[in-house]
């Protein structure tokens, strides 16, 4: 998959950008399902959109790196760079030292983490 940036993406057209974030509308239907039926109607491309705004802020420059923001977003919650409970984040996305990568790599794997000790699996 070719690499897009932020700033690429709004200098496509209208429709190319509309199609990106379709996209990944129909991807977070498609993987949470229970999530997204309780949800208001356009609720899912919102989130997208507060995506793209806050991965900018960030420093996140490319499309991939939008789209693992916006996955850790329906890991901890929408607002999760402001949850005191998830002050580690916020420290990594500002982290000048990190590359986009970086910061994404840790963010993600600490998310799932914190997913996981809040949600044990069962035992057999």
């Amino acid at each position: 998959m070719p690499i897009i940036r932020t700033s690429q993406m709004f200098e496509l057209g209208a429709s190319s950008k509309e199609r990106l974030i379709q996209e990944q509308v129909a991807r977070i239907d498609q993987s949470l399902p229970d999530v997204t039926a309780t949800m208001a109607p356009g609720e899912v491309e919102q989130s997208v959109h507060l995506a793209i705004q806050k991965g900018e802020q960030y420093g996140l420059k490319e499309w991939t790196g939008i789209c693992r923001y916006l996955d850790v977003m329906y890991i901890l919650g929408f607002d999760f760079d402001e949850d005191s409970r998830y002050e580690w984040a916020r420290e990594k996305l500002e982290d000048q030292d990190l590359s986009e990568h970086e910061k994404m790599d840790q963010v993600t794997e600490l998310a799932l983490k914190e997913s996981e000790a809040a949600h044990p699996e069962p035992a057999e």
